[in-house]
């Protein structure tokens, strides 16, 4: 491939995470983009190769069976979501943030969750009334339980990314759906797409590595997001390759 003059990565290792591919709400042209999208880095003299990162933690002896990043987010965010948008008086917020308060949302969103439940999602719904379920009946063992995989899961990262700069794959693996009329799906269908546009962005979410998503090509019209997961503390490389590819795309339109 010819090397294009834009930002030089030359030295920089780049994995593309196959459990990120292939989902049972995949689909094949959104796959076969990232991949692409990846692949063109190497005009820039990035390594591009296949990583995985197979999540068995049976050894843990805390919860022997197989698990993937998604079953470990369900496993406190649902009741974590509970307690944030519910149980919580800072609606959608929590506490002991030190971040900025935005309190004329706070106070419009907690009235809207009071006064004004039935206009909610049923995805909405059904997560609540899960995470509830699980702190009542359970009283946060399997929130404490999955907290504790999560290290297992970052440190899983970590352990690929010592020998890599970034991963990369689908931010979602679908491209954007046509929104139904009411009456048109089941609650079932609704609540397989509205999981399955987070199946790859659960891991970051409960690890903490920094990641972005980026135009990487389009389905018709409708773009298709690729993420690119770094190291800790190590934005600056995420926004390097997220540069790199986005000369790479303005120089072929």
């Amino acid at each position: 491939m010819t090397k294009i003059e834009v930002d030089n990565l030359d030295g920089m290792k780049i994995g593309i995470l196959q459990e990120g591919f292939g989902h049972n709400v995949s689909e094949e042209a959104v796959d076969r983009i990232i991949r692409e999208a990846a692949q063109k880095l190497t005009s820039v003299g990035a390594e591009v190769v296949d990583v995985s990162i197979p999540i068995d933690l049976t050894f843990t002896q805390l919860i022997p069976s197989f698990f993937t990043a998604e079953d470990i987010w369900m496993g406190f965010g649902f009741e974590g979501a509970y307690h944030c948008m519910l149980r919580g008086s800072l609606q959608g917020l929590g506490y002991r943030s030190r971040g900025y308060y935005p309190t004329n949302s706070m106070k419009t969103v907690g009235a809207a969750m009071k006064h004004d439940t039935k206009r909610q999602s049923d995805n909405f719904k059904f997560t609540m009334l899960t995470g509830a379920y699980l702190n009542e009946t359970f009283h946060g063992q399997y929130y404490g339980r999955c907290q504790n995989l999560g290290r297992l899961l970052r440190q899983a990262y970590d352990d690929v990314l010592k020998d890599h700069d970034v991963l990369i794959m689908p931010t979602i693996p679908f491209v954007a759906q046509k929104l139904p009329k009411e009456g048109e799906m089941t609650f079932e269908e609704r609540t397989k797409y509205c999981s399955g546009m987070a199946q790859n962005t659960m891991a970051a979410d409960v690890t903490g590595h920094p990641a972005l998503s980026i135009n990487a090509g389009w389905v018709g019209k409708l773009p298709v997001g690729m993420m690119i997961v770094g190291k800790h503390w190590d934005e600056t490389t995420v926004l390097k390759v997220a540069r790199a590819h986005e000369k790479i795309m303005g120089s072929q339109q």
